[in-house]
């Protein structure tokens, strides 16, 4: 049975489309079957890909309409892609939207990576992001190296515990990273002593250098593994990717 990942944070500007894609390829690169879903209206990971109209998106998976055949959602080998729907935050929500299409495909991946909108979940309001994670299994953080990114990821991780407590019982952050780092910024060294002062569990040792080559390999609509292997960044997504598995099989 496939495991859900959501990449969320309330921020911004964080690196979550970036990272999603290039999770997701560093996954299906180790052999991993892997289905990624574009939640968020911008519909930038579907253009990450190069693509920008698709028969089948989101709305239709939520609508409950079959998968069409794998081979027309296929991006590239053991990758496949349900595309962003720029209104999706017209689609009638319920808190169980998600939560039947997504069993129904689940058990055809090993993993399904699902980029959300930056989007606070507040309870006065069932929002798409709330909706997701009311099904999804772990959430996975991602902030840049600025005090106001990581208040409002502090904020967000407290903010979930109504879900947790409420709907999504088995829900688990499977870890929080830094992305675009300089690691000669004093600032980063201090920010991460900090995180890890406030939860050591929850900071994830690996995190993505700044680097020019994601933003090349985007204007391309390509993921950095067919881009260039040899980019700090895709080794960087390497060993976060192979960190997360290490948490998830323990």
């Amino acid at each position: 049975m496939g495991i859900i990942i959501a990449l969320i944070n309330q921020k911004g500007g964080v690196g979550k489309t970036t990272s999603s894609m290039n999770i997701a390829m560093c996954l299906s690169l180790g052999g991993k079957k892997v289905l990624m879903i574009d939640a968020d209206a911008q519909c930038d990971l579907s253009t990450s890909f190069g693509v920008f109209e698709h028969d089948y998106t989101i709305s239709n998976l939520v609508e409950g309409e079959p998968l069409p055949v794998l081979h027309d959602l296929k991006v590239s080998e053991n990758l496949y892609l349900i595309s962003g729907f720029p209104d999706i935050q017209e689609l009638k929500l319920t808190k169980r939207t998600f939560e039947d299409p997504l069993n129904k495909v689940k058990d055809q991946f090993d993993f399904i990576i699902v980029d959300c909108q930056p989007q606070r979940v507040i309870q006065s309001k069932l929002t798409i992001n709330e909706v997701l994670l009311n099904v999804v299994d772990y959430l996975l953080l991602p902030l840049d190296v600025n005090y106001n990114s990581i208040k409002g990821t502090m904020d967000f991780i407290h903010s979930i515990d109504r879900i947790k407590t409420t709907y999504n019982h088995d829900l688990k952050i499977l870890g929080i990273f830094f992305t675009m780092v300089n690691e000669r910024e004093l600032l980063f060294n201090e920010y991460k002593e900090y995180l890890k002062d406030l939860n050591k569990e929850l900071l994830l040792d690996s995190f993505v250098r700044r680097d020019i080559n994601v933003k090349k390999s985007q204007a391309v609509g390509k993921p950095l593994a067919l881009f260039n292997t040899k980019a700090n960044s895709f080794i960087d997504y390497t060993n976060l990717v192979n960190e997360l598995l290490t948490r998830i099989s323990a």
